[in-house]
């Protein structure tokens, strides 16, 4: 089904059939990602992964992940802009109704937020290019992210240039992805358990059983906890933390199950049960932890955030 939201053109899948067609058959054509003024303004211009024009820099930047370390200094700014980038503007569909987003807000909450993050990963690169320039440093231990990026900036490795606000925005996206996706989940991890109790009595007993007294929880030990993987699989059903199919958009006029489509159309937690026993607070908060609203976003979050009394497990030898 074709619909025209504003001027934009938006073919809706909802067919196995036509998904095929468009994800597969036509996986080159609708790989490209759909214009967004708020991903402007917060993500460099688009030029992060996630919302990168399709060509040489967006496969190359998928072709190997890095990780990085974490701070906690842009947990507020990060939220903020999940939030932002979640929110509809009719801007986006009627272009001259743009200038309501300058009237409501959206647009300045959107630059503050993407001039903080901008000051802290300035800062972040600025250290490592001194770094860097240090004749006293030892290249072979400048092997994270960031060095691995300035190394490629400075020798052309990819084969075409890559300046700072394309560094800034792919730093961007390791701290995004893998912070505000990993604590969403593991809060509804913790929801769905304290909702239901049995489960959780369960899992802590497989959890401590598999661990056998020992503090802490290996990698080895994660292959033998079958009914916690399982728990995980059903959080994930239940409360995807993003949504699985990302917009996309055609790059080029084609054909999709005989109707003519035109270019520009868019296609629409084991330490924690280990070590801990937990309990829902009574009144009003412990109404507010069972309530499993979501709200909207880029990342679906809790309505009202999960709170719960934690009580250090007692082992008995």
């Amino acid at each position: 089904m074709l619909l025209h939201l504003g001027k934009v053109p938006v073919l809706v899948v909802s067919t196995t059939e036509a998904a095929r067609e468009v994800l597969k058959t036509h996986d080159p054509v609708f790989s490209n990602k759909p214009h967004r003024k708020m991903f402007d303004i917060l993500l460099y211009g688009s030029e992060d992964v996630a919302s990168a024009a399709y060509g040489n820099y967006w496969r190359a930047a998928l072709g190997r992940r890095y990780s990085g370390e974490g701070g906690s200094k842009l947990c507020t700014q990060i939220n903020e802009m999940v939030e932002l980038m979640g929110t509809p503007l009719l801007g986006d569909y009627i272009p001259w109704l743009d200038w309501l987003g300058r009237v409501n807000g959206m647009y300045g909450r959107a630059e503050r937020a993407a001039k903080q993050v901008d000051e802290f990963f300035d800062e972040v690169v600025n250290e490592h290019v001194s770094k860097g320039s240090n004749d006293d440093a030892n290249e072979e231990d400048q092997n994270d992210l960031v060095d691995i990026l300035l190394r490629i900036q400075k020798t052309n490795a990819m084969g075409f240039e890559i300046d700072k606000t394309t560094i800034k925005a792919l730093i961007l996206d390791m701290f995004g992805a893998g912070t505000e996706t990993t604590s969403t989940i593991l809060e509804w991890i913790m929801t769905e358990i304290l909702r239901h109790p049995i489960v959780m009595h369960k899992l802590q007993g497989e959890v401590r059983n598999v661990v056998r007294g020992k503090h802490h929880i290996s990698e080895e030990d994660l292959i033998n906890m079958h009914y916690l993987k399982a728990v995980i699989k059903e959080t994930f059903r239940l409360h995807p933390p993003v949504t699985i199919l990302t917009p996309r958009e055609s790059m080029q006029n084609t054909k999709v199950m005989g109707y003519d489509i035109a270019a520009g159309t868019q296609l629409v937690v084991a330490n924690l049960v280990h070590q801990f026993n937990w309990v829902i607070p009574k009144g009003d908060l412990g109404d507010q932890t069972m309530d499993i609203t979501e709200t909207t976003g880029l990342t679906i979050h809790r309505k009202f955030p999960l709170i719960a009394i934690a009580s250090r497990h007692t082992y008995i030898t």
